[in-house]
């Protein structure tokens, strides 16, 4: 079968159609109710199990709320066997969709609902898993992960060596934009220095990674060291009218002088 038509009519209602879809405009968002509720109202032995499960294998779908809850679709019948939810869940879900919630959001700080069980595990002699979370990676691990994610970001660019050369000359290049940018003085390159200086930021956290061998990277360091000191005489935020932009420039630089000066730092600890 030939699906292709080439001809000018076809081509002339391909280009209606285009138009039409063009001229189509937003829809408004849809707006969903939330029932915002304790994890009080889930069993020790639920919120363990939610704990040590993959959301994906869950019976409602749903997801971790940061490091204190947890969230849920609202479904409306329970299932069987690994679909089955709990019933303590279900009580919650079930209230929800009451209520007109199409989403319910556990909270270990969010108010307890009238009607449902609470469950005490401090009066029974049970530690609720809520307070006994995994504590947090320290701020040295966190870093050392950040310099990792760096450099494989990087290195999806195929042109990307990780040699003392490449990182230095690709600092250089990043420092010439943000000049060029600054020196111009124009709202329109604010998206743009923002992409440099990320890119500055991840060149940074890369070379903090690979600082095992700090006699590899002497110029690597020392154009970081040079970056950090230009980066000062930067100023094109201060010429931007929108706050909004101003500020995420703002958080740009600080995240990029971070970078920087903590592989500069391990660079001397060497």
């Amino acid at each position: 079968m030939n699906i292709r038509n080439d001809t000018p009519d076809s081509l002339a209602a391909a280009t209606d159609v285009v138009s039409v879809i063009g001229d189509v405009p937003f829809k408004q968002p849809t707006v969903r109710q939330v029932l915002t509720i304790s994890n009080m109202h889930l069993s020790e032995r639920t919120e363990r199990f939610l704990l040590q499960t993959d959301a994906i294998d869950w019976p409602v779908p749903g997801g971790r709320y940061c490091d204190t809850g947890f969230f849920f679709h609202v479904v409306v019948e329970n299932g069987v066997g690994p679909d089955f939810a709990p019933n303590d869940l279900f009580d919650v879900l079930e209230r929800a969709h009451e209520m007109g919630c199409s989403k319910v959001l556990f909270d270990v700080f969010a108010p307890k609902l009238e009607g449902l069980t609470i469950f005490d595990r401090m009066a029974s002699g049970q530690t609720g898993t809520a307070l006994k979370r995994k504590e947090g990676k320290s701020t040295q691990e966190l870093d050392l992960e950040r310099g990792r994610q760096a450099l494989e970001y990087l290195r999806d660019d195929p042109s990307f060596e990780a040699t003392d050369d490449h990182l230095s000359a690709a600092v250089r290049a990043v420092m010439e934009r943000l000049a060029t940018a600054s020196s111009r003085q124009e709202k329109a390159y604010s998206v743009r220095t923002q992409r440099d200086l990320q890119c500055l930021a991840d060149i940074a956290a890369a070379s903090a990674s690979l600082i095992h061998w700090p006699e590899l990277y002497p110029m690597t360091m020392s154009t970081l060291s040079l970056a950090n000191v230009q980066l000062s005489d930067v100023s094109w935020y201060d010429e931007l009218g929108d706050r909004r932009n101003a500020a995420r420039l703002l958080e740009a630089v600080d995240e990029a002088y971070y970078r920087m000066e903590r592989a500069i730092s391990l660079s001397q600890q060497g």
